[in-house]
Parts: C-alpha cells; sequence; structure tokens
C-alpha cells in the first residue's frame, strides 16, 4: 500500500517537472520568433546574425561613408553700398563722399576708395572722382580739382556728395540740371594749398565742412548702383575673351594701364608705364573691377581755349573687365540715374570689391588696347 503511494508521488514530480521544462521550451521559442524575423520581412532595426551588414547598411569591417556638408557661407549683416563689402553698421548708413581731384604726379587717399571715375578734359588730360565712405579716417586727399557737370551728375547715382574747389563749366553747360557741389573754395577753413596751386583736405576738415553745411550725410536709399552684386558665396568663374591688359590711350602723355594680377584677382593702376601709388600710405592703387564707358564728346572753343564736355547723361556701350575677363554691356540714364545691361537684357552683375570707371570718348574706340 506504501509503494502505491510512493509511486503515484514520484509519477506526479515527474509529470511537474516535465510541464514546466514544455512550457519553458515554448516561452524561448515564441521569444526567438518576436526577435528574429525572416530575411524578407524588411525590419531591418536589427541584426539576425545571418548577415554581415550592420545598421546602416554598411558592411562590417567598412569604414562609414558620410554625405558631404553644404559650405557654411557667411554673409555680413552690414556692406558698403557701393562695394557689397562687409562694412560697420554707421559706415553702412552714411552717403559717400565723392572728392573731385586732379592727374597729378602724388595721388593721397585714392588705394582707400570705395570707387574712381576718371574723366577725359581738354588738352588730353584727365579727372577723377574719388569715392570715401569714411571721411573721419582720411589723412591728406587731394589734389582737389573744380567739379563740372558732366561729372557730378553721376554722383545721383552713387548716393554720394560731391566735393570740388569750383567750377569751371564752359558757360554753354552751366545751368544744366546737376547736383549741390560742396564748394571748398568758398572757405578757407576747409582746405588749404601748397607750392600755392594744389588744395588738399582732411578728414577733420572736410567732416567740419559737412557739418556747416547742413548737407544730410544719411544714406536714402537702399539700392542705388547701375548694376547689382553676385550673392555671397555663388559667385562664377569669370569668362569672356581674355582681359588681363587694359591700355587706355586718352593722349600720347596720358596713358592709362590696367595690369591684372591672378593670385591677388585685382587690376593694378598705371600711367605711361609708371604704377601710380597713394603718396599717403606707399600702397599700389588696385582695383577688383573695371568699367570702360563710351560716351559722345563736345569741345567748346573760346577765346581762352578749348572746353571739353562729356555726354554722361546719355547712353553707349561699355566693358566690364573682372577676374581676367571682358564682359560687353550698355549703360543709360535713366530717370536720372544710371542703369548698365548685359548683352542678355538683364540688369549687370558685377563681382563684390572697389571698382574703377573710365569715361572714354566714343571717337577713341578703336585705341584702346585689351588683351
Amino acid at each position: 500500500m506504501k509503494a502505491t503511494k510512493s509511486g503515484n508521488l514520484y509519477r506526479v514530480i515527474v509529470l511537474i517537472l516535465i510541464a514546466t521544462v514544455l512550457i519553458c521550451a515554448v516561452g524561448f521559442a515564441a521569444d526567438g520568433w518576436q526577435k528574429s524575423p525572416a530575411p524578407d520581412s524588411g525590419n531591418t532595426d536589427e541584426n539576425n546574425g545571418d548577415t554581415d551588414e550592420n545598421k546602416d547598411g554598411s558592411k562590417t569591417g567598412d569604414t562609414p561613408t558620410n554625405d558631404p556638408e553644404e559650405p557654411v557661407i557667411y554673409i555680413p549683416k552690414f556692406t558698403d553700398a557701393l562695394t557689397g563689402l562687409e562694412t560697420s553698421e554707421r559706415l553702412a548708413k552714411l552717403r559717400h563722399i565723392a572728392f573731385v581731384t586732379e592727374n597729378t604726379q602724388y595721388l593721397y587717399g585714392m588705394s582707400s576708395a570705395s570707387v574712381v571715375f576718371e574723366f577725359p578734359y581738354e588738352g588730353g588730360g584727365t579727372r577723377y572722382l574719388v569715392y570715401q565712405s569714411d571721411p573721419k579716417k582720411l589723412g591728406k586727399i587731394g589734389a582737389l580739382g573744380m567739379a563740372r557737370d558732366y561729372m557730378t551728375s553721376l554722383i545721383r547715382s552713387f548716393d554720394a556728395i560731391p566735393v570740388a574747389v569750383g567750377s569751371d563749366d564752359p558757360a554753354e553747360v552751366k545751368g544744366t540740371e546737376g547736383v549741390g557741389v560742396l564748394d571748398l573754395s568758398r572757405s578757407d577753413s576747409f582746405a588749404y594749398t601748397e607750392n600755392t596751386v594744389f588744395h588738399y583736405t582732411n578728414g577733420d576738415l572736410i567732416s567740419a565742412a559737412l557739418a556747416a553745411s547742413g548737407i544730410s550725410t544719411v544714406r536714402t536709399e537702399a539700392s542705388v548702383l547701375p548694376y547689382g552684386f553676385y550673392d555671397f558665396g555663388k559667385e562664377p568663374t569669370p569668362s569672356g575673351k581674355s582681359a588681363s591688359t587694359v591700355l587706355l590711350p586718352y593722349s600720347e602723355s596720358n596713358e592709362t594701364e590696367l595690369y591684372y594680377n591672378a593670385e591677388a584677382g585685382t587690376y593694378c593702376y598705371s600711367k605711361c608705364g609708371s604704377r601710380k601709388i597713394d603718396t599717403l600710405n606707399g600702397k599700389n592703387i588696385t582695383f577688383k573691377n573695371v568699367f570702360l564707358l563710351f560716351a559722345d564728346a563736345t569741345t567748346y572753343e573760346k577765346a581762352d581755349g578749348v572746353t571739353t564736355v562729356l555726354d554722361t547723361e546719355s547712353s553707349g556701350g561699355g566693358y566690364y573687365i573682372s577676374g581676367g575677363a571682358l564682359t560687353e554691356f550698355t549703360w543709360k540714364f535713366t530717370d536720372g540715374k544710371m542703369v548698365f545691361t548685359g548683352l542678355d537684357g538683364n540688369r549687370l552683375t558685377v563681382y563684390r570689391g572697389n571698382s574703377y570707371f573710365s569715361f572714354f570718348k566714343s571717337s577713341m574706340k578703336k585705341s584702346v588696347t585689351i588683351q
């Protein structure tokens, strides 16, 4: 009787153990099925142990590859209205000062100019309009010259303040609509002479002259240029006819030359074979952009000589030169301002940097050499 009870107990224990083993086996199998999907299930969250691919799809032992990152383009908050380059908030809100200067042996302050215009006048000579952004930092500048309406009328396209020592427009063109000029010849307080011939000024004197004149120095328009600038970081490679050397023979004794420096990306300004140096700081005078504008001219004869007047308020052809390449365009005065148009019919777009403009007689266009 006891043996029967012991046997029955033994059978119960065995059955319990077998049931426990089966339950565990079934649980492990179910868990494995959930964690190990079939290779074609599309679940790539975890590897199933049957492949050597990593989670990112690369092979084990391979170096992971990353897509190239887009370059970070720095866009300044404030830019110089005439160069398109970064500047301070204060200068971005100020009008440039455009000094009429003579073409003398010694030039002061031209290397720091945002824009320089060169104009022909009688006898084969030339004069400049030199646009400065910060008169407070100017040292000596000059030699100052006399204004003419055909020069200062261009000021409207650049929202600048013209400064000169008098005017020598012929009677035939006086009274034409121009721009008010800050004439330093009217007071001995804002300019001085050297060798009793040439007039000069400086940052302190011109600041005092502006304050006394009541002329507003605040820039009134966001964009006044005849052209636009390429976006930061999106400047294309220069293309077009080669233009590493530019020769502009205003006369036999007055030839302007510009030579391209590919390393610096600028044109060095020369006169009759000699580089022009800014006497103020000893630097070469260089430009990022070069513009040649061809315009008709009229010569007025009178008892005391002749006067040449350039037609800068009409239209004509031009060359834009930068990066060793040349692009043709047309210029036109519209609603009191200049507009540069490319041959594709769109507004001309140029590189950021300082610029040199040469107004050249249309009748002498064939004498220009570009190579």
